[in-house]
């Protein structure tokens, strides 16, 4: 079913507001992308409510040029708009929309910027949520690695899908605390772990985690700033 709004945009781009009806789960502050190649993070949404929600994102605006990046935000197979609105299915009170993905398709030259998008309630578009990420587009970026600057790099979880633990290889600068978060669908944290100084790896454990989907977040100094997408398959 389609939704028009041709007053409501207009009204949506002045419009900041931070809901207490649906949250974010897994969301990154930062994406670390290789030049020339297509990346793709995982992120959900929960209706906190007590009644079902028609949501809708778009992308407000980017400050790369069009060679740079790409942006785009796909719930399954149905992806943003000509009209650059994404229409998600009602969410029943307490359900999560666990398969949105934000893709971006990074150009062949280093580049930083910010991209910023809007989820909102088509029915109450007072109750939205503004979300912005910063994008780092890198000439050099190794496979397998979660996050990487010049003073610390950290590798993505493997194996994935875990069966019994799974292994994250890291090195990180005397300056830096980091941790990792793993969180179920719902948001709650299940696991969490400090990066040490003096080690090179970190065992994470399933032995306790029910079969399923959870999402991990490496957070430096405090901040998230990247969250993948695991799945426990024992």
């Amino acid at each position: 079913m389609k939704f028009f709004l041709p007053v409501l945009i207009f009204f949506l781009y002045s419009f900041h507001a931070y809901s207490q009806e649906f949250e974010l789960v897994g969301t990154e502050e930062s994406y670390f992308i290789q030049a020339g190649k297509l990346h793709k993070s995982d992120i959900a949404i929960k209706n906190n409510s007590q009644q079902s929600l028609r949501l809708a994102i778009r992308i407000l605006d980017t400050d790369f040029d069009e060679n740079t990046l790409n942006p785009t935000i796909c719930a399954g197979d149905q992806c943003l708009q000509e009209n650059g609105i994404l229409e998600i299915n009602t969410l029943a009170p307490g359900e999560v929309l666990a398969d949105l993905s934000f893709s971006f398709q990074a150009g062949g030259q280093e580049a930083k910027g910010e991209v910023r998008y809007l989820i909102f309630d088509t029915d109450n578009p007072t109750n939205a949520i503004e979300n912005s990420v910063l994008i780092h587009v890198q000439g050099d970026f190794p496979t397998g690695i979660m996050y990487q600057r010049p003073d610390m790099t950290v590798s993505n979880a493997y194996p994935n899908p875990i069966v019994s633990h799974a292994t994250m290889d890291y090195s990180l600068d005397s300056f830096h605390e980091a941790r990792v978060l793993v969180m179920n669908l719902l948001g709650n944290k299940v696991m969490e772990f400090e990066l040490l100084r003096g080690q090179n790896s970190l065992d994470i454990p399933a032995d306790g985690l029910p079969n399923g989907i959870y999402f991990y977040t490496l957070q430096v100094d405090g901040k998230n700033v990247a969250t993948k997408k695991i799945v426990v398959r024992k």
